[in-house]
């Protein structure tokens, strides 16, 4: 009786067995098929194009937008060259930006300046961000970036132009008016645009690559 039981006990521990092996591997089978190698390159170039036409679209809509207000600030400077006389300098007095910084003493040729200054920071900025190409990685010195090395000096030149303008202007007319936004704006466009315009550049790049290094952790996957 003891052998019988003995042999029951055995042979119900094996079916248990072989119902948890079947359990697990139906689990494994469920829980998704490990993708072959041609599988694994279709997702990282999809993650790839993806990212390339993310930071392309993005490149493109700021680069836009900082040509837009570059080509603001050029058409100021040729109003203002072209009535650079006395009979008709009112009328380059009264354009946005430059009514805020008039009082009796202010120069029209300074005010050109700072004109040309930010439009050409501006320019300078959405040029680098579309049309030129990142360098290397590691790599120091580009195009790229001397192109937006540029764009920072010129934005800080007229940045501080235009605070010294519209500081003599609100002094003349009895206060310091900074907070007012539409001087504020012009401030920060001219400090702010081309760092801006670097740090979003430099964020898509860094997506863009990331999405490269999937293929270089997969190819040495493979290898090990």
């Amino acid at each position: 009786m003891f052998a019988a039981l003995r042999g029951r006990g055995a042979s119900a521990e094996g079916s248990t067995r072989r119902r948890f092996a079947e359990t697990d591997d139906a689990s494994a089978s469920s829980s998704g098929a490990i993708l072959d190698s041609d599988e694994q390159e279709n997702v990282v170039a999809s993650l790839e194009r993806q990212a390339r036409n993310a930071a392309r679209v993005w490149r493109f809509a700021f680069g836009v937008a900082a040509s837009l207000f570059s080509l603001f600030f050029a058409r100021l400077a040729r109003i203002a060259s072209t009535h650079d006389r006395a009979e008709t300098r009112d009328v380059a007095w009264s354009q946005p930006v430059h009514i805020h910084a008039y009082h009796e003493n202010a120069s029209l040729q300074t005010i050109k300046t700072l004109d040309v200054a930010t439009a050409s920071s501006l320019l300078a900025a959405a040029a680098a961000m579309t049309l030129l190409k990142h360098g290397r990685h590691g790599e120091t010195l580009s195009a790229k970036r001397l192109t937006y090395a540029s764009a920072f000096m010129l934005g800080a030149f007229a940045a501080r132009g235009w605070w010294r303008a519209f500081r003599k202007a609100a002094q003349a007319e009895g206060g310091i008016v900074f907070s007012d936004p539409r001087v504020a704006w012009v401030l920060a466009v001219a400090s702010l645009g081309a760092p801006a315009c670097f740090a979003i550049d430099r964020s898509l790049e860094r997506t863009v690559r990331e999405a490269s290094s999937l293929r270089r952790h997969m190819y040495r996957h493979k290898r090990a």
